[in-house]
């Protein structure tokens, strides 16, 4: 298991608010795609997992006891899914992901931990 922390995303990229400029919200995604991609390198240090499928397991700090939407953080963590994808070398299609909201931190954070899911042909006794 690799487990990643990623800043809170940027109000932009969040879907519940007033719509931002398109050029502001293409850089805001471009900024956490890059930023998503170099801490998964980090993390993955000089070997390279050979996952065929991958499961995320997201915590979602927010940054205030407000309540968030249930709906809202597979939205906002979009371009940080699309790094991970890039570093791993695979198509997020081959991801699944659970959500889960932690306790609040002063500025918010995101922690994602990566492992491989399990295939039902590895799973001893299933029949193929």
């Amino acid at each position: 298991m690799i487990t990643i922390a990623l800043p809170f995303p940027v109000k932009l990229l969040w879907p519940n608010g007033r719509p931002p400029h398109w050029a502001a919200k293409h850089r805001a995604i471009k900024a956490a795609r890059k930023l998503a991609w170099q801490e998964t390198r980090v993390a993955l240090g000089p070997h390279e997992p050979d996952w065929q499928k991958v499961n995320l397991a997201w915590v979602v700090h927010p940054k205030t006891a407000h309540h968030i939407d249930d709906d809202a953080p597979p939205a906002a963590l979009k371009a940080f899914r699309d790094g991970i994808a890039d570093a791993l070398g695979i198509d997020d299609a081959h991801f699944t992901a659970t959500y889960t909201i932690g306790a609040p931190v002063r500025g918010g954070a995101i922690e994602v931990s990566l492992s491989e899911a399990v295939q039902p042909s590895q799973i001893d006794g299933a029949q193929p």
